[in-house]
């Protein structure tokens, strides 16, 4: 990742606490971004900057009018969030141009209401796009909806807008190497900022598509008792790795619901692996005990170069890869419902 670049932040006007602004767009002098702000609420500062903090990234105290000069091209997703006793609240944009300017209206939950934003046609287009998806998903047309993302990211091809697209059909399709390989033919002819962008889904994309198996013996894992273990798999047919952290929700669901079709995984001859991210051993070892959960679990090392789950691109949560005993994938996805459903064909 690039060093960060500080940049050179202008505040204008002052706020009064219970008041409006007051301050013409017109008798600004306007930078790379500038942000004309109307709210009510007692707000202690902002935090700006661009997703993954490299190009742009500040804290500053809350002024209704903000100027901000960039030494980087205003081109990314965008974070504006407001702080006020304590609290935070996060808000994303998807920007690209000069001379940008936000004006809105920051609510009592420190939500920021867009009013208009001029010199960004992209967050219009990500605002228009998360619409018509909306729509198509509730069609439940599996076929209509990749069809009208694949066509949204060759429109959005040249812009980081494409990495939020990507990532969606990738979710949509992390099962279906045929849908996958015709946005990744696509992604290959992307500029390298973009395919290089942290957030960008490629890297998972190639992985599922060009490496076909898993060795776990090249890790090691934390046992319940604190003990480094290598995983040898020799002992079932098949294997379900199931990649969580004791926080994530729907991996806390989904044990609910795996440990009531034990029974089930044993009759199509799968054994659950499960790989922990947590860091924190007694809080794991204390879920799993609460649980009473007696399929084998371990906890990735918290060395984070030397983790399975960084190494297999796992970032999203959970995440379920079923093996056979020399570890070639048979099926992967983000549900335990869709597992069942793969054994039950």
């Amino acid at each position: 990742m690039a060093s960060k670049k500080w940049l050179f932040i202008i505040l204008v006007a002052f706020l009064f606490a219970g008041s409006c602004s007051s301050n013409r767009v017109e008798d600004v002098e306007l930078t790379d971004l500038n942000l004309f702000l109307r709210t009510d609420s007692e707000i202690d500062s902002v935090f700006i900057s661009n997703i993954t903090q490299d190009k742009l990234y500040q804290f500053l105290p809350y002024a209704d009018t903000i100027r901000i000069a960039s030494n980087n091209t205003i081109n990314d997703l965008y974070n504006i969030n407001f702080y006020a006793g304590g609290e935070l609240t996060m808000n994303r944009l998807w920007l690209s141009g000069e001379k940008i300017i936000i004006q809105g209206y920051v609510n009592d939950k420190l939500q920021l209401k867009i009013d208009t934003v001029i010199g960004s046609d992209l967050y219009y287009k990500s605002v228009e796009y998360n619409n018509k998806q909306k729509e198509l998903t509730k069609l439940n047309n599996v076929l209509l909806l990749d069809d009208f993302q694949l066509k949204s990211f060759e429109e959005n091809i040249a812009n980081s807008f494409s990495i939020e697209i990507a990532t969606n059909y990738f979710m949509r399709n992390v099962s279906n190497n045929e849908a996958l390989y015709k946005l990744y033919e696509l992604q290959t002819k992307q500029d390298s900022a973009i395919i290089g962008h942290l957030l960008n889904p490629i890297k998972r994309i190639e992985r599922i598509l060009f490496e076909n198996k898993v060795d776990l013996s090249r890790f090691q894992f934390y046992t319940k008792g604190g003990e480094l273990i290598s995983l040898n798999l020799n002992e079932g047919d098949k294997y379900l790795l199931d990649f969580w952290f004791v926080g994530c929700a729907p991996c806390v669901q989904d044990h609910k619901l795996m440990k009531e079709q034990l029974a089930f995984l044993k009759k199509h001859h799968v054994e659950v692996i499960g790989i922990s991210t947590d860091r924190d051993q007694a809080e794991w070892v204390n879920y799993l005990k609460s649980k009473n959960y007696s399929w084998c679990n371990v906890r990735d090392v918290d060395d984070y170069e030397k983790r399975a789950s960084k190494s297999m691109f796992i970032d999203v949560f959970p995440t379920y890869i079923l093996i056979d005993r020399q570890g070639k994938v048979l099926y992967r996805t983000f549900s335990f419902s869709e597992v069942m459903k793969y054994l039950s064909r």
